[in-house]
């Protein structure tokens, strides 16, 4: 038999350790099937979606901070890790 060779380089830029399953705000409720549920996520502000659309229109260009720093504002569960990518605990 052929064998492959597996080479662990370590985690990419960005890649998570771990993944939450909800955010702080979900809840789940359940199904017919006991191992089942269902996420009930957070609901948004109603003019979420304006407020975005608007945002996007006014530049064309903008920086990684000035990204982070609305994305922040938008997604509470969002943080900016010390090495500056999204969603660190930090």
């Amino acid at each position: 038999m052929d064998e492959i060779k597996i080479t662990i380089t370590g985690l990419r830029p960005g890649e998570k350790l771990y993944e939450e399953p909800l955010a702080d705000d979900e809840t789940t409720v359940p199904t017919p099937n006991p191992k089942l549920r269902i996420a009930k996520a957070r609901s948004a502000a109603p003019d979420f979606l304006a407020t975005f659309a608007a945002w996007c229109a006014e530049a064309d260009v903008r920086s990684d901070e000035e990204v982070r720093s609305a994305i922040g504002r938008w997604v509470p569960e969002y943080h900016v890790a010390r090495n500056g990518i999204g969603n660190g605990r930090g």
